[in-house]
């Protein structure tokens, strides 16, 4: 008899569709199908694995969620300013940043409204547990919401999930909600709410659902804010235009906020990159992208919260915050460490309970350059630790060992997964989340959709 604790504690939703599931072969073999003309044209060839089957939230779920994006980044700012005090030179030391940033965020006017954040968290023992921020319009998984209609439609065939009260929370919207409320801080709603948004190919599928969300939202906020506000596309930084006053201008127009959706490994000119950042910190655009805010991407932020000396600028409830969400954490290149309330040599450590840790590099996307103990050789652990230990650009993270899921696969079998979830936060409030998920017994430990995970809608209890 299968388990369904694990499901259910995140909503009772999900124990009752995993036991139909169990029961009803046709309604497991259902398939969604996005090679059609009905199809968000961006998402008819997505090219990652999804489950036709949501994973429901409860309200107290979503609520717990909430409050860790709205709390984590004052944390980590707070964790900066406390820890590096006036000294740039010693924030670019710890987190092998610009010590330019650091002069940046010290500036009064710090708006965490202007984030948009994926922030990859674990489920263990029923505590959230952080494994890393993304930080900057990059991040992914907001996708699958473009077909959401789909989902709903699929609960709506059969009888036995057709009565359901669901809803998603459709990250993308959130986004765009999030710039525009920015702009209004920043410009007053008398702005045009132009946004010119960086596209490698200038893909005219990307630009047609981008937009129809944008002039959603736009809609949805009412009044005569924005209506002739645009998206703007573009794949060439010299088309951008730097006028005298400081505006950012594009064919033309003025724009508010910029959006840089640029590519692993991909980015801005640098003489271009310094003048956005320019506009950014003088008030004339809104601009996540700025380093500002995806330093918060940084995953040596996660060593500093366990620094032994931090803990006299915190509070209690900050304190016990950290203790909860974020497993231990250090620099690979620490020598004497605090763990579970003993004094251990690193070294030493980490080859007698390789199991209970990952390392991985400080800078990487899509899993690459993650290496987990638990599934990695003693000789090949044991050369990762000599040849990075060094080096200021890898950390070691403490092993989150979750529960298992049984969900249907893409094939519609009912697997064991594990999950990671991302919860987005766009404009420091809860902007939607997604699942990865991997088979047990399956890869090499990390969950990401680049190496083969699974995508799950996440869809919230409406009743």
């Amino acid at each position: 008899m299968q388990n369904y604790q694990a499901l259910a504690f995140f909503s009772p939703t999900n124990e009752e569709l995993a036991r139909i599931l169990e029961q009803d072969p046709e309604m497991r073999e259902r398939k969604i199908e996005i090679a059609k003309e009905e199809i968000e044209p961006f998402m008819r060839e997505y090219i990652y694995p999804f489950s036709t089957w949501p994973v429901f939230l409860s309200a107290s779920r979503l609520e717990e969620m909430r409050n860790f994006v709205e709390k984590l980044p004052r944390i980590l700012y707070k964790a900066m300013r406390s820890m590096f005090g006036e000294s740039s030179a010693a924030f670019a030391s710890y987190l092998n940043e610009s010590p330019f940033i650091y002069d940046m965020l010290r500036e009064p006017a710090f708006d965490f409204g202007q984030m948009i954040n994926r922030h990859d968290v674990a489920y263990v023992d029923g505590q959230i547990k952080l494994i890393e921020v993304n930080s900057g319009c990059t991040v992914g998984g907001w996708q699958l919401g473009l077909i959401e209609q789909e989902f709903h439609k699929v609960l709506g065939e059969f009888s036995k999930t057709s009565s359901w009260k669901v809803r998603h929370t459709k990250v993308i919207d959130n986004m765009f909600t999030s710039l525009l409320a920015a702009i209004v801080r920043l410009k007053s709603r008398s702005a045009s709410g132009n946004i010119l948004v960086y596209v490698p190919d200038v893909d005219i599928l990307v630009g047609h659902a981008f937009r129809s969300r944008y002039k959603h939202v736009v809609k949805k906020m009412g009044g005569d804010a924005f209506q002739d506000g645009d998206l703007f596309f573009f794949n060439n930084f010299d088309d951008i235009e730097y006028a005298k006053n400081g505006m950012v201008r594009f064919d033309g127009e003025t724009m508010d906020a910029v959006m840089l959706t640029y590519p692993f490994g991909d980015i801005a000119p640098k003489a271009d990159y310094l003048r956005l950042i320019g506009a950014s910190l003088a008030g004339n655009i809104v601009m996540p992208d700025c380093v500002t805010y995806t330093v918060f991407g940084n995953k040596l932020l996660l060593a500093l919260l366990h620094e032994p000396a931090l803990a006299q600028y915190l509070s209690e409830e900050e304190q016990a915050f950290i203790t909860r969400h974020i497993p231990y954490t250090t620099k690979l290149q620490s020598q004497n460490v605090q763990w579970r309330g003993q004094t251990h040599y690193l070294p030493e450590l980490l080859s007698q309970q390789k199991d209970a840790f990952v390392i991985k590099r400080t800078h990487s996307m899509q899993g690459r350059d993650v290496f987990i103990g638990k599934f990695t050789s003693d000789a090949e652990w044991q050369q990762i630790v000599t040849e990075h230990s060094g080096d200021n650009y890898w950390l070691v993270q403490e092993y989150c060992n979750v529960e298992l899921m049984h969900v249907t696969d893409v094939n519609g079998n009912l697997c064991d997964y594990t999950f990671v979830w991302g919860l987005f936060d766009t404009g420091n409030t809860y902007g939607g989340a997604f699942i990865r998920g991997m088979p047990r017994g399956k890869g090499n430990g990390v969950i990401n959709s680049a190496q083969g995970a699974l995508e799950f809608l996440v869809m919230e209890d409406a009743s």
